[in-house]
């Protein structure tokens, strides 16, 4: 219709998909993650509004804008995306008595928080424990697995030192403290019952640890205590940013199990435990420092047979031939636990 306004209605054109990449971030904020399939309806719509349309047509498509950007502001959950009923928070949800706490959206992730009884996990559990598990609630990242959160006051924390990756905090005292993706966790709730003085906690979805402290019952608020502090990104990204040293780097694998046991997703990178990962950490240990690394044992041996392998490689690079006295693995039934110590293991600490 106008040939001679056509490199302007390009330039209108490129303007608005690149405004695009800018509205994403502001519109999941603003609107719990329904603002894009909203935008969506409305961009289809605005069309509509051009003059060479009928008075009739453009004053009802401005009515049904005006309506779908009500929407927007008033809040409505008729057009929030649900997670596929195959993935672990449907079926969570799916329990007896199971209920939806707490659901949150940013730019990069959707955290929920729910009650339910799939809101368990103990991992490597000793058999010699036997006193009841610990009262949590379940969260869930991206409606994937359901992370048990604790909510008791500490009076439950005995099933804590029966867990494998409790050994680190048998075996001294941990001054200082940096721990991978706890998501407000199990890991977390360890190094605040073992009394870690220092804690820091790398966590890559900002959201998740406000929901979770804001999600914990009146009586149970540990996530306030001195000390703590959450730290954006990976523990790779915060060593690399702002260094110091820990006394204990400890790296959780044991939030996802699954479909991880398929296929080839256990060959798949994982640049949290490469060579370059395992130096990064090992430069950053206080003296007498160590990484613990637990993951789960999955059938055939693929994920833990690359991980041993790799920090076999990383100490003898490191320490030379002597490297065997710097690593201590150990099993459970079902899970796989690692130590990595910045000095030799002492007979000590090898008969504790």
């Amino acid at each position: 219709l106008h040939p001679r306004s056509s490199s302007l209605l390009y330039l209108c054109d490129l303007t608005g998909g690149a405004a695009g990449s800018l509205l994403g971030p502001i519109l999941f904020a603003a609107s719990r993650g329904m603002g894009v399939p909203l935008v969506a309806i409305i961009a289809s719509l605005g069309p509509l509004l051009y003059p060479g349309r009928s008075f009739f047509r453009r004053l009802l498509t401005f009515a049904l804008l005006a309506a779908f950007a009500s929407w927007t502001l008033i809040g409505t959950d008729a057009f929030l995306p649900e997670p596929n009923p195959y993935k672990a928070l449907s079926a969570a949800l799916r329990y007896q008595g199971s209920m939806t706490i707490d659901t949150r959206y940013d730019p990069i992730s959707r955290v929920d928080i729910v009650t339910s009884p799939a809101s368990r996990g103990a991992p490597g559990l000793s058999l010699n424990y036997g006193g009841s598990p610990m009262r949590t609630v379940g969260a869930s990242v991206d409606g994937g697995p359901l992370t048990p959160l604790p909510v008791g006051g500490g009076e439950d924390g005995g099933m804590l030192s029966y867990l494998p990756s409790y050994l680190p905090y048998h075996l001294a005292p941990k001054k200082k403290v940096l721990l991978e993706d706890s998501r407000g966790g199990m890991p977390l709730y360890m190094s605040i019952h073992a009394e870690s003085p220092v804690i820091f906690s790398a966590e890559p979805f900002p959201l998740a640890h406000s929901l979770f402290r804001s999600s914990l019952p009146d009586g149970s608020r540990w996530m306030d205590r001195p000390g703590l502090t959450f730290t954006r990104g990976w523990v790779r990204n915060h060593l690399s940013g702002s260094g110091g040293s820990f006394d204990l780097i400890d790296l959780h694998l044991t939030t996802v199990i699954g479909a991880a046991s398929t296929g080839m997703m256990p060959a798949r990178e994982d640049y949290r435990l490469t060579k370059e990962a395992m130096d990064i950490y090992l430069d950053h240990l206080a003296p007498g420092g160590m990484i613990s690394i637990t993951t789960f044992l999955l059938p055939p041996p693929r994920t833990e047979a690359r991980l041993m392998a790799t920090a076999v490689e990383t100490l003898e690079n490191k320490f030379g031939a002597g490297f065997n006295r710097h690593l201590f693995c150990f099993r459970s039934f079902n899970t796989l636990t690692l130590l990595l110590k910045e000095c030799p293991f002492t007979s000590d600490e090898l008969e504790r």
